[in-house]
């Protein structure tokens, strides 16, 4: 930069300006990448449930299912056992609340309808495919096997209400904000959310 541009006081405004626009539309995609890979591990459970794989491909499917998947999409991560089973948990314990389906569509019956509800539909959507990968297995642990969707619901509701909130005070303050600072404020977040949920 020129020296004459340096003390043009609106001009380093200005590149400031443009410093927190990028950072923000970094976290926007960031965002969006994850909301994108839910909805992928919400399908995955879909198609789990939708196959009865456990029962098809018997004891070891997840192992299975685990290497091929790892083997199919070597730069993929989060293709564990345990990821895979929380997948499936995580289709259960939303599936009534996303989708209602009720005949397939196409020419096989393994395609599964995904066919919106209404308004509330959209809102579930919102809330189920913002919440954080982490903060989801944390719902599960605590929700699933009681069947208690509407209260894993009203958590996901709060984390996004959260995430939603602190997103206007991060644009604020973009400026000072690192990823690896971003990273740790998701990992107190789910911190915040264990210790609630267990109490």
């Amino acid at each position: 930069m020129s020296k004459l541009i340096k003390t043009d006081a609106e001009y380093s405004r200005w590149i400031q300006e443009l410093k927190e626009r990028y950072r923000y539309s970094q976290i926007k995609a960031a965002t969006q990448v994850n909301r994108e890979m839910l909805r992928y591990y919400w399908s995955l459970g879909r198609d789990i449930v939708a196959r009865d794989a456990e029962n098809v491909y018997g004891s070891g499917f997840y192992r299975n299912l685990s290497q091929d998947l790892k083997s199919a999409i070597p730069e993929a991560k989060g293709f564990s056992r345990q990821n895979l089973q929380y997948m499936k948990k995580m289709y259960l314990l939303y599936g009534e609340l996303t989708t209602n389906c009720q005949q397939p569509v196409g020419n096989s019956e393994d395609e599964i309808c995904q066919q919106p509800v209404g308004i509330s539909q959209e809102i579930n959507d919102n809330i189920i495919f913002s919440v954080p990968w982490g903060h989801h297995c944390t719902l599960i642990d605590k929700y699933f096997e009681t069947g208690e969707r509407e209260i894993a619901l009203f958590y996901a509701h709060k984390v996004v209400e959260y995430l939603t909130t602190s997103s206007s005070t991060i644009k604020n303050t973009l400026s000072n904000i690192s990823p690896r600072m971003v990273f740790s404020h998701s990992i107190m977040i789910t911190a915040g959310l264990k210790s609630q949920i267990s109490a």
